[in-house]
Order: structure tokens, then sequence, then C-alpha cells
């Protein structure tokens, strides 16, 4: 029998996509060719011959130049610059080869066909020279490809093998030669395809997965889809498999699971993995990874993308609950991420029919991929900037060689291709486009004309040759009204019933059909994502946007520089950008159309004055080489004259500022810098806004003048924009600061103010120096000043009770005490007066005292009820006012109201004085509540003198409920521009009730019916305080009848919750105030009147300011201060590589000691990688060593010391540098250092992937023989991070498991009655893991540390920083900060799970 083996091959391959495709039917959708479809006048038919000459303009041979040379083969033109020669050669290559087959189909144009075929051809040489199917650019591509496929991996986001993202760039050749063959139609460029498909399987053959998905982590474009494609075009499986391989797991498992794990990522290597998965769904008909990718769909267009369809700050995608970086960046929704969610919603479509793939697409391609061409000489945009009143930049055909110019030539030359979709019989138009379509299956010509957007309808002619039925379906755009939409068939109207998505027009055809749809238009507002107070305008599909100004432009056109494609024009400031006013729901009413001009519209209602006629707004997309806004911020009437208020602050601060400065000095401008004598190493200056800027690798210097020798500040403003900026503020070669930034306080403006060494304020010049540490950068400089007195802001620490206690003359005297956290308070001298109420008043006691921290902050007011309750509650006619500059030492005026004026002979009593600020009059006003006669207590008020030593003019009405019922103890705050007042009813359902009002002195008040005490029990006294650092209040009142204090808390002043359980307080006050206090200030009272016994101030976590992990800690009996040993962590990779320590005498106050070694100046084995270190103190005679072991290049060294802040000398070799006996996998890191207090040796353990020990010698610094041992935790969690210690008889080991990228990164014990084991694992051994709600993420890495004295221990750890590290994704794992935490016991020894704290 003979067989006919080439039809069997097609049968094969028949069979094969059948499987994979599923058997094909009429309802199968299906796109138009580019051949088949003809664009018309139009935006895009523009767009398109301009795309045409930009292609023809490129220069063949440069571009082919990088291929050539990587195959030995000799160049015809020397590669172009930018980044096609430093290290991306070639990929602009393979984009040129996708476009010129998508515009050879969309033109048929002679010239763009013989290119492509010129192409191929070169394409061809290159891997016939290979001789192994590979094709490509890349530098040193032949040999980095052998060690890839030998498993020599070293992968990280951005590079591979040192080369920059290889599998990025060859994944573009692998793309233009599919497009060359399924587009463009070329056979050869599939035989190519298959070759290079065959070399990536030879490739990656002998790689594990784990290898795999390690390389994967380096961007790689659409690998897989790549190959699934290959795997459709020849029907064999094993390229099915190859895209499987190539399908990153880091990103599709979340996306399985329906998580969004984004935020952080960098956005266009996430888009085209989730292409392939969606590529390899289709082909396997695998639901899982199809919902994977419409997940990931939903998510990026719905929560990550802006009106313009486009997504990304600087190219990564930014938290889904702050787009604050996408108005403050320079660095806008880049091309690439939109040209490839496009080419998803493609896919999407065709396997769901789901109509909001063409409206997002519909947006997307309008409002971002047509305006990313300059429509005079086809430039095309990288960054699209939403920053107002900023600009894009155009690139150059022989400049420019960025990704996006690699997208956006492909853009331009296919927008024939989603117009028009169809089924066996059926038509979806999907775009309204001008365009002809020959649909051959029904031998039908579809002419669609219309002047849409600036038109709202669109006309569409069917030309059949012979009549023939089909339904043709019109999509009914999301931004249409329902029931606007109108369809008329030749000239009838025809009903315009939308179902899923489309108008269906059934019916049999005859050439001059004419169908005409009108689509009326509105103004549609949109919010920025985040709800934030950000605001863009659309009418119908279209984004609108305002010019602003063609101002400064720099580089409009890019030039050659990698940073070509950024726009670093001067950035206006954003808060000088144009303000609407008005409400969120009445914004759409402020923009009207400009008669005879279509699509040209006034924006009105605009805040400052000088934009009070209003801004024109035209389509974005004609908008070019221009300033501009897209994204418009809103205010109130109200908030904007509270913005006017805070730019009078600001001035008022900026002006106090300038009165105390006794020399400036502004970084990075030219001569200012110059008059101080500016010398630099390694540095630049650059301009932010209006603000000019230096920074350095090295470091740079000014000299500072102090001729008059007052300088007592040094004053320095900052950027704390970038992450990991580590470096030192040094005065006269005196380290003064030393700053570890975490970028995360955007390009706000931050101030260090630092007092100079007495020693130094008598130098009449002062040397002031910013040095980077090794591998890092000193923050942006913005301003360096002398100053004569500080104008730092408060730092509160603690919180101020004011009080008395009874009514006892004894007890009705000002009390203080005090509390770290609102919560517990301890009373100050032992519950006694701490002003003598004899010496203040007129009765010879006080009650109610009312404390104020003045507006300036630098003193305080009191009032206080003058009056000893043994006289009866309507004996007393005066208050006391006081005043001081320290809350020690206090001023007293009597203010006997009856005295001081006329007509009060009536009076009975005066009570509970307070004292407000009112903004109104700058005035402070003091109310209190007298009863005249047989009235009712009214609140009244006067305003007090300048130096607050009496009231002026005659007591007034402020407020008397409208019952006309007393009102007594009043007690106001300002909040949000509005006044609140607590006060309490008498003789009328006694309790405390809210009156509200804008004005104190308007008369008009607001009342609320409800009583906000939260008990059944009557009250007095209430007092409301805000909590440092935070949105919430704290209204307490005196429960007076049972002695003691009732605690509710608030964010909105309406709503109080009661939090009693939360609060405890050493005495029992009555009727007082809180206020909150300095550290200076808490420690002049201590001082004073003493430490309360149980007092002891709160651990606040984050323990140090910056990037820090690892942390060992250590109680030093030479010094009497604790240490702690971190690894100098926000180097990318873990790559620091030096150690400091940090110094404590009250585990609250660390003092950053500075570095005690640095591996690239003090250790000659090791330069890389200074990672977790460990210490240990030994007393050698009457004197003590400390031998710091730490972790460098994955080795593990020891240095020595006299003293635990350094400096230390390295031993001058590594003490661990094999592995143990046995162990085959793991490093060799993380040292942790024991004694044994029982046999009084020293111990080493170390390890990751292993646990291991070692007794070490005498001498500290090496390991005493054969007494290595492995004894890894059964229970397979140990990681790494072994950490041992001593209690009551136990030894506990404590490991972190998991990866610490991981948020799961969490810490286990184990207990043993030797130090050398064997290990006994509780049941419940984890101690410390994440705490989601709290957003704390990758709790590990600990050591431990015992107070001294006292069996009171705490653990100290590590953590993601916090908040914003999770969103980072793994670069969190080397972003942390450290913390600690109380660690406590049970009864039988073992460890109470701790709760980490915020």
């Amino acid at each position: 029998m003979t067989i006919n083996y080439r039809k069997l091959s097609w049968v094969i391959i028949v069979l094969f996509c059948a499987t994979f495709l599923g058997a094909q039917n009429k309802s199968e959708l299906k796109y138009f060719s580019l051949k088949e479809i003809r664009l018309l006048d139009s935006p895009f038919k523009h767009a398109e011959e301009l795309n045409k000459d930009y292609l023809l303009e490129m220069d063949v041979d440069k571009l082919l130049a990088p291929f050539l040379r990587e195959a030995g083969l000799t160049p015809k033109a020397e590669s172009y610059g930018n980044w096609e020669n430093s290290g991306l050669d070639g990929h602009i290559g393979g984009h040129y080869v996708s476009a010129l087959s998508l515009m050879y189909a969309s033109t048929g144009d002679q010239e763009i066909g013989e290119r492509l075929t010129y192409m191929l051809s070169e394409f061809k040489r290159v891997q016939d020279a290979n001789g192994n199917g590979y094709i490509g650019g890349v530098p040193g591509g032949n040999e980095m490809w052998k060690d890839i496929s030998s498993g020599k991996i070293d992968a990280s986001g951005f590079g591979l093998n040192g080369k920059w993202v290889p599998m990025y760039n060859i994944h573009k050749t692998y793309a233009g030669l599919r497009d060359a063959y399924l587009i463009a139609g070329k056979k050869e460029a599939k035989e190519m395809l298959i070759k290079m498909a065959d070399w990536a399987i030879e490739l990656t053959d002998n790689l594990t997965e784990e290898q795999m998905q390690d390389m994967l982590r380096s961007e790689h474009g659409g690998l897989n889809e790549t190959f699934a494609d290959v795997a459709a075009i020849t029907g064999d499986k094993k390229y099915i498999e190859l895209a499987r391989k190539f399908s990153h797991h880091h990103i599709l498992n979340p996306l399985l699971e329906e998580k969004d794990i984004l935020t952080g990522m960098h956005a266009n290597t996430q888009i085209p993995k989730v292409l392939g998965f969606k590529r390899i769904a289709d082909l396997e008909n695998n639901q899982s990874w199809d919902e994977a990718a419409q997940y990931f769909w939903d998510r990026v267009v719905n929560e990550r993308s802006i009106s313009i369809g486009g997504n990304s700050v600087s190219e990564h995608f930014n938290p889904t609950n702050d787009f604050s970086g996408m108005i403050s960046n320079i660095e806008g929704p880049e091309t690439c991420n939109t040209h490839n969610m496009l080419r998803l919603s493609e896919m999407l479509f065709k396997t769901t029919k789901d109509k909001k793939y063409f409206d997002y697409y519909e947006r997307a391609l309008y409002n971002h991929i047509l305006s990313t061409q300059n429509p005079e000489t086809g430039g095309l945009v990288y960054f699209t900037q939403m920053r107002p009143g900023h600009y894009r930049v155009y690139s150059q055909p022989h400049t420019s060689m960025w990704c996006c110019v690699g997208s956006g030539i492909e853009n331009h030359s296919k927008y024939g291709s989603m117009i028009y979709s169809h089924t066996d019989d059926e038509l979806y138009v999907n775009l309204f486009i001008p365009s002809k379509l020959n649909w051959k299956d029904k031998r039908t010509e579809i002419v669609q004309i219309n002047n849409y957007p600036y038109e709202a309808k669109t006309e569409i002619k069917v030309n059949p040759r012979r009549r023939t039925s089909f339904t043709l379906k019109l999509r009914y755009p999301e931004w249409a009204e329902q029931g606007t939409v109108k369809v008329k068939v030749n000239g009838k109207e025809h009903p315009a019933t939308e179902k899923d998505g489309y108008i269906s027009i059934d019916r049999k055809w005859r050439k001059g059909d004419n169908v005409v749809m009108e689509m009326p238009m509105s103004i549609r507002v949109e919010q920025m994502p985040d709800n934030s107070n950000y605001y863009s305008f659309s009418y119908g599909p279209i984004v609108l946007a305002s010019k602003t100004s063609t101002e400064d432009q720099l580089g409009l056109f890019a030039d050659d520089s990698r940073g070509g494609h950024i726009a670093h024009g001067r950035q206006i400031p954003v808060k000088d950008a144009p303000m609407l006013i008005g409400d969120p729901k009445d914004l759409a009413s402020l923009v009207k159309p400009i008669e005879g001009q279509p699509l040209t519209f006034k924006l009105t209602n605009l805040y400052p004055e000088k934009y009070s006629e209003g801004m024109e707004l035209i389509p974005f997309f004609d908008l070019h080489e221009s300033r501009y806004i897209v994204y418009w911020p809103q205010a109130t009437i109200d908030e904007a004259k509270q913005i006017s208020l805070e730019m009078e602050k600001q001035e008022a601060e900026q002006a106090k500022l300038n009165s105390v400065t006794i020399d400036r000095v502004v970084s990075g401008e030219q001569q200012p810098e110059s008059d101080h004598y500016v010398k630099y190493d390694d540095s630049d200056a650059g301009l932010f806004e209006n603000t000019r800027w230096r920074e350095a690798e090295g470091w740079f210097s000014y000299e500072m003048r102090n001729s008059e020798q007052k300088a007592r500040y040094l004053y320095v403003s900052y950027f704390n924009n970038d992450r990991s900026r580590n470096f030192n503020i040094i005065i006269n070669d005196r380290v003064v600061e030393s700053l570890s930034l975490t970028g995360f306080k955007g390009m706000e403006q931050q101030t260090a103010i630092i007092q100079i060494p007495e020693d130094l304020i008598r130098e009449k010049s002062l040397t002031v120096k910013f040095e980077a540490m090794p591998g890092s950068k000193t923050a942006k400089i913005a301003e360096v000043r002398l100053l004569s007195e500080s104008v730092a802001d408060n730092n509160y620490v603690a919180y101020l009770f004011a009080y008395f206690t009874g009514n006892r003359v004894e007890e009705e005297a000002v009390r203080y005490a005090i509390s770290n956290d609102a919560y517990n308070f301890y009373t100050i001298n032992n519950n006694k007066p701490v002003i003598d109420s004899k010496d203040i008043s007129s009765t010879g006691g006080v009650r109610d005292p009312h404390i104020l921290r003045t507006e300036d902050g630098k003193s305080f007011y009191m009032v206080v009820t003058d009056m000893t309750s043994s006289k009866g509650w309507t004996s007393n006619r005066a208050f006391v006012m006081l005043k001081s500059t320290d809350l020690i030492n206090w001023d007293s005026s009597i203010i006997n109201i009856q005295d001081k004026y006329d007509g009060q002979e009536d009076l009975k009593r005066v009570w509970a004085p307070q004292t407000v600020y009112d903004p109104e009059v700058k005035k402070y006003m003091i109310y209190w509540s007298m009863l005249h006669g047989d009235g009712v207590d009214i609140i009244y008020y006067a305003y007090a003198n300048d130096d607050f030593t009496d009231i002026i003019g005659e007591p007034k009405p402020l407020f008397l409920p409208k019952n006309g019922k007393s009102s007594i103890d009043g007690d106001i705050v300002l909040k949000d521009d509005i006044f609140y007042m607590f006060y309490k009813t008498e003789g009328d359902g006694n309790g405390i009730k809210l009156a509200t009002t804008h004005s104190l002195t308007s008369g008009e008040w607001t009342e609320y019916d409800d009583y906000k005490q939260q008990t059944n029990e009557a009250v007095e006294g209430s007092s409301l305080f805000k909590l440092i650092n935070s949105d919430k209040y704290i209204l307490m009142y005196d429960v007076y009848m049972k002695g003691v204090y009732q605690f509710t808390e608030s964010t909105d002043l309406m709503n109080f919750n009661i939090i009693d359980d939360e609060i405890s307080m050493d005495f029992k006050p009555r009727h007082g105030s809180i206020i909150q206090i300095t550290q200076d200030e808490l420690d002049a009272i201590i001082q004073k009147w003493g430490k309360p016994e149980n007092y002891r101030r709160n651990i606040s976590n984050p323990v140090i300011e910056g990037f820090y992990a690892d942390p060992y800690a250590m109680y030093s009996n030479k010094t009497n201060r604790y240490y702690i040993y971190p690894t100098s962590d926000g180097y990318n990779g873990w790559s620091g590589t030096y150690f400091k320590t940090f110094s404590s005498d009250n585990l609250v106050d660390w003092k950053d000691e500075g570095v005690i070694l640095d591996l690239q100046k003090d250790v000659t084995w090791a330069n890389r990688n200074a990672w977790a270190p460990c210490i240990i103190e030994k007393k050698v005679g009457n004197d003590y060593k400390y031998y710091y072991y730490f972790t460098a290049a994955q080795k593990i060294g020891v240095a020595v010391s006299d003293d635990p802040a350094g400096p230390f000398e390295d031993i001058g070799h590594p003490l661990i540098d094999i592995k143990p006996e046995g162990v085959n996998g793991g490093q060799e890191i993380d040292p942790d250092a024991f004694y044994d207090p029982v046999s009084g040796k020293n111990y080493l353990y170390w390890g990751n992937g292993y646990m291991a020990l070692a007794e070490l010698n005498d001498d500290m610094i090496s390991l005493k023989e054969n007494t290595i041992k492995v004894m890894t935790p059964a229970d397979g969690t140990f990681r790494e991070a072994i950490h041992l210690f001593y209690r009551e008889g136990i030894y506990y080991f404590l490991w972190s498991e998991n990866d610490t990228r991981s948020e799961d990164y969490r810490v286990r014990y184990a207990t043993s009655n030797s130090p050398t084991g064997p290990l006994n694992i509780p049941e419940n051994n984890l101690i410390l893991t994440k705490c989601s709600e709290n957003g704390i993420f990758g709790t590990g890495h600990n050591s431990t540390l015992k107070v001294e004295g006292k069996d009171e221990w705490y653990i100290v750890y590590h953590r993601f920083f916090r908040p914003h590290g999770i969103r980072w994704g793994e670069s969190a794992g080397f972003h942390r900060e450290v913390c600690m935490d109380r660690m406590e016991f049970n009864a039988d020894g073992s460890i109470k799970p701790i709760i980490p704290t915020p």
C-alpha cells in the first residue's frame, strides 16, 4: 500500500488544530485581514500615511547592523545609536519587520513590501551564518546563550547574565517573523520562525523548571505567545509545551486565584505575559488560564487605567488607591502598555464577544494611541504625562530607538485591524473609522463614511455583488445614553434595540443600501480611579484637554541620549495648576460648546483669578507641541478658601524662616553655589518644578558664612522621592546627621533642622558637606541655610493632662499627668499640685483647668475657675488667666467679672472658662458660663488682650440653646473650617450635646439633638483632643458621681465609640484638659517633678529610620547601652556593602553610630552583599572585646573591636566559606553567636537552607575542630536566620520560614536542654507573622533583647517597609525596616504569639 505522507501530515495538523481550537462553527468570531480593509480620509488615514513616511525614512541597514555583527557578518552601515547601541541592539529591527508587515497589508505599498523582503533576506543570511536557527542583535549574545543553556543564570527584572533584557529583545524578532508570515504572507518568514523556535527548545532543553522560572524574572516580552503561535502554525505540540515553559508562574498563579499583586511591578513586563496566557488558553481550551487573562484585563482597565485608557507611572503599576504619582510624575502612561492592552482586548473579544472590550478599545485608541503621533512630523511618544502643565516628547527617525517607537510604528500601521469582525452570517461594526471593507466570503463591499467624532454619526453603505443576507451589528457605545441612539436604513427609522452591546439589522442586502447611525454625545466627567479630587472631561468617547503654554519644552524633539524620551523641561508646580471650583456633581455644567468650532468647549469656574475667563478644551488627540492639562484639581468654595488660608500660612512661615537666616545657598543654581565655593565629586544638578537641586553619588560641599557667630542650626531642604538614599551631613569634617531615606514622600520638599555642635558655632566659616554612603546617593538637596534659631515644627511625642481632683480645698488645684499614647496616664508629682492655688486665685482654690498651646507653638495659655466649692456653687465671680513658655512657670491674672464690669450685681457664678483661637479676628477668645439671678447658665465670651493678662470689651453671649435652657462646660475645637462646641445641658436632660458654626461670633449655631456621652451616668466637663499623627479625636468627660473619666473616640466628631477598656490612670481626675507635648517639654516636666514610677515611653516602630534589616540586638556592659546591628538595606538585590550600628539607653531613642565596617575599605576577601551580622561581648581581663560576625559575598567573616560602636578590624579571611559535610544546597550566611551560661562555651550558628553550628575557640575568631554539626529543624520550615537565647534553663532556637521577599516571611521556634540539641518543636511554634489588617508583612529575621536586670524580653526583627512595601513586589524583600515588640512567656516557658505593632 502506498502512503501519501504529505496528505497524512496535513491531516495530523488539522487534527492538532481542531484539538486546540475546537471545531469551527458559524457563530465563531473572526477578524478580517488587513489586506481586506483600506482606510478612508480621517485622522487615522493621516496617521497611517505619516507612519509610512516615518518607516521609509529609517535606514534599514542601520537596523540590520546588530544582527549582522553578532552573526560574524560585515554590517553594511553603522548601527543606530540610542538604545540600539547601548545593550538593546536589534530590538527595533524586530519591531520594524512587524510594522512593515502591518503597513504592507494595510496599504499594499510596493516600497514597503520591498523593504520587508530585504529585511527578511538579511535575516535569512544571519540565521544561516549562525547555523543554529538564532537571529539576534544582543551584544555578545552567542556566549551568553551558551551560559544560559548550561544553567548559568543570573536574572533580575531588567537583566539576564549581565545583558539588558535579551529575551525581551529577541521576542521582537520572533514577533516580526510571525507577523511577516501571518499578516504579510511572506512564506520565507515561516521557515525562519520555526528554526528560531527550535533554537529556543534546544536552548532550554536542559533547564529545570526552577531555572526557567528564575530566568523568567527577567523581562521577556510575550515569548510564550509567539511560541503558541508557532504551535498553531505548525500543528506541532512541542511548541505549545515550549510556550508553557516560558509562562511565568509568579504572575500566572495569583491571576488563577484572582489575586492582584501588580502594584509596583513593571507594567509592560507583565502585560505581554498575559497575552501568552490567553493565546495558550485559546489553543488548549484552558478555561482557567482564559479566566486569569480576563481577570487581569478587568483589574488593569477598571482599577489601574485613567480616562485616556493608559496605565502606569514611570512604567510601573501604581497602587490602585493612590494615583498621586500619576499627577506628580513626568513619566505618565507608557505607550507600549496600551499597545499590548489593545492586543489583549482583541483576543478577549474574539472569544467572548463582550463589547466592553471594544468600549475600552475605542477609548484607548482615540485618546492614547492616536495622541502619541505628532500630526506634522510623525514623531512618536513614550510617556503621556498627566501632570498638569507638562508636555510630551516626540521621537525622530534617526535618533530615537525606544521601545515605544517600536510599538508606535506598529500602532499606526494597523488602524484597520479591528474596525470590523464577522461570523459566517454577521458583520460587526466595532469602530466608527472611515474605511472600505472587501468581505470576500459575502462578495460584499462595505463603505463607512463619517466625520466622527467631530460629528456624532456614521454612515455605512452596503454593496453586495448580488443580494445577500446577513446581520449587520452596530456597537452601541457605552458613552451614549440609553435610548438616544437612532438608526435609519435607507432613510427609514430602524429600532435601535441593544442586545449584548450591539444593534442588529438583519435583512437581505442589495447594492446601495444605506445605514445611518446617530449617537448623541454629551459631556462626561471622570474622577481619578483612586477617588482623589482630580477630574477629566470627555465628550462622548473623546477626552478633552486644554493647552496651558508652549514655554520651555526642553527636548520636545528627542535627541539620541538615553533619557531623551523623558520631558525634562521645567515642571510647573502642581499647586499652580488651574483648579475647578464647584461640587463634583456639577462639574459637567461648567463645560459649554463654542459655537462654530466642533469639539471645542469653554471651561469656566476656575481658580485662581488669572483663569477667571476660563480655558478652551479640545480633543486630546488634537493637542500637540504644547503643555497641557487633562486632569483638573477640584475644590469646593470652602476648600478654595482653605487653600487661600494655607497659602497665607506658608507665606508667613517663609517670612519667619527668612528672618532667622544667617546664610543661604540654593543648590544646583550657578551663582549661589559659586558664591559659596561649591566643590563636588560625582555630583549632578537638576530642576523640579521651580526648584533646583543637587545630588551626588560621591559628595558636594559649600562654604557657609557665620561671620557674626550667630548660627545655631543647619537647615537642609531636600526631596525624599528616591528609594534608598543613604548619606551623611558633615560640618567641618564632623558627621552631624546621617539620613536613610525611603523615597515615599514624593516631590514635596522635606526639611532637616540640625543643631550645630557647640564648639563649632564660634567658627566664622562652616564647611557643610553632603556625602553618600557606599553604593548609594545623597538626597536631592534643594537649599541649605544657617539659622540663628530653629523653625522646626514641633514633634509631639506625648500628652499632658491638666486636672483637679475633688471638692475639698486641697483638691482644688492644678495637677499634671502624662501619657505616651493618650490611653495610659501617669500622675506627675505624686498627684500633688504643680501650681499653688493660693498664689494665683482669689478664693484659694481653682477648678476646671483648660490648657492651650498658642498658634506659634511657643507658649501656653491656661484658664481656670477661681472657686472653692466649700463656699457653695454660686459663690464665685472670677476666673484666672495664666501663661507660660515652659509648662512649669506660670504668670497669672485674676479676672473678676463682677468687679470689672458694671451691671453684674446679680451675677451668681463664673464657671469652666476655656480658650480658643479665632482665625477670623486673629485673637484668642475666652468663653465661660455665667448665671445671673434666677436665669439660666449662658456661655459668654470676650477676647484676650495681646499679652494674655486681661479680657477686652464687655462679655457677650456666645451660645444659648434654642430651648433657652442652661448650658455650661463649653469646649470648642476647629476642624475642617467648622467650630464644634460640646457643652453640658443643665436642668433639661443633663448630658453633653453638640453645636457647630462656621463663625464663632455669628450667632448662627447648628444644634444636634442627640447626647454625645456614652453612659447613663451623670457627666460634666467634656474635653476634646486629637491624637498625634492620627485623624482620631478623643472626647473625654467627667463621670463625676463615680469619680472616673470616660474616654470615647471619633473621626467625624459626630459618632463616638467607648474605649474605656483601653484606658488606665493611676489617679482619679476631675474636669480637665489634654494637650500634645514635645520630647523637650516632657523631659522638662519630668526633670522638675520626677518620673512616675511605672511610666515608660512607648517603643515606636520602626525603631530605626530608613531601610535596615536582619537586626541583631545586644546590651553592652561596657557602655550600659543597647545596640542594634542591622543589614544596610534598600539596595537592589541586597547589594549593600557596609554595616552600621545604632545605640540607645532607653530602647526608644536610637543614635546612629555610623559605619563600623565597610567591605570595600576594610575587608580584603569580599566586597559585596553585606548581610545579617551578629555580635558578642566577651570580658577579657578588666576590659571588653567585641566580636562581630558578618556575611559578605555569601561567606561568613569576623571582625574585632574594643568598643561596641567600632570601628571593627577584619581578621583578613573568611571564617566560614564551605558547606558542612553532607549539605549540598543553601548558603553560608546569617551567623548567630551565643554564649552558653551553663558550660561557659561560645558557639556560632549559621545557614540558609540548613542550620549548622560549631564551637568557637577561646580566640573567638576560629572554630574548634570537629565540632561542626548540622541540626536543621525536622519540621521542614527552616529557611534561615537562626537565633539562640537562654532563659530559666531552656535554650530557645528561633528561625525564619519562607523567603524574605514573601509577605509570609515569619518566625518559628524550638526548645532544647542543650545548645547543641536535640530540638523539641512545639505543636504551635509560630510566634511572629504578618498582620494584614495593620499593613504589616514579611516579619522575620529576628534577634532578642533582654532588659538589663529584668525578665523583660523584646524581639527585634524586620518587616516590609510600611505601608508601601507590600505594593513593591519582590523589591519589598530588600526594602525593609527594623521593629521591636515585647516577647512574653507562658508559665511553662513557651513563647506567647507576638502581635506586631504598627
